[in-house]
């Protein structure tokens, strides 16, 4: 995990700016026994929808023709949120086995239609995300939080976090899920999502 910092007003290109990462962010470092005490919170905890930015494209996400949109409009019975930094090294390591969860996610008929994933650049700009994005060739939508708005909402502190939220239309968010850290299955993870969002799929 890495704690995020105050915004930097990086605009160098992408090899000096993982290069100055590697200097200018501290780096807290994650065990494997104080990664079984990370908690899971429960659905009691409500969380208001947040509007995004739109700079990629959001047939994924069941929406098109829109600059702005919020998490409640998304096309989805739940939504996965990746809080990362471009900057955040447990994020670059872990950026394949997220690939591998959207692409077990797409490749389940029961969960294609109702679980999205996303990605949120806690502190990043859209170019620091498209950095990101091309570098680790990441398959589903990276949205920008240069301002920390939706980091703030979301009450994240550090990357990579995995929030998981049940999207209900026009209305705030029940979060089932904080996962402070990465994962190193993906089907235990998925089968975790599954569990906590009491997701009901037809013949399981």
């Amino acid at each position: 995990m890495t704690k995020i910092k105050k915004e930097l007003n990086l605009r160098f290109i992408p090899f000096i700016c993982f290069l100055l990462a590697c200097f200018v962010f501290p780096v807290l470092q994650v065990s494997a026994s104080s990664q079984s005490n990370l908690s899971d919170s429960a659905n009691s905890v409500t969380v208001p929808a947040f509007e995004i930015t739109v700079p990629v494209t959001l047939e994924y996400l069941g929406l098109a023709g829109e600059e702005h949109f919020k998490s409640n409009q998304i096309k989805a019975e739940i939504i996965i949120i990746e809080m990362f930094s471009m900057y955040c090294p447990h994020c670059q390591r872990e950026a394949p086995l997220v690939n591998e969860l959207y692409n077990a996610i797409e490749k389940n008929a029961a969960f294609k239609d109702k679980i999205k994933l996303i990605g949120i650049g806690a502190g990043n700009s859209c170019y620091e995300v498209d950095v990101f994005r091309k570098k680790y060739e990441v398959p589903f939508p990276l949205f920008p939080d240069k301002s920390f708005a939706i980091t703030k909402i979301l009450k994240v502190t550090e990357t990579p976090t995995f929030v998981g939220l049940k999207v209900k239309k026009d209305k705030d968010h029940n979060q089932f899920m904080f996962h402070v850290a990465g994962f190193e299955n993906v089907s235990q993870f998925l089968k975790k999502i599954e569990k906590l969002s009491e997701l009901k799929t037809e013949g399981r």
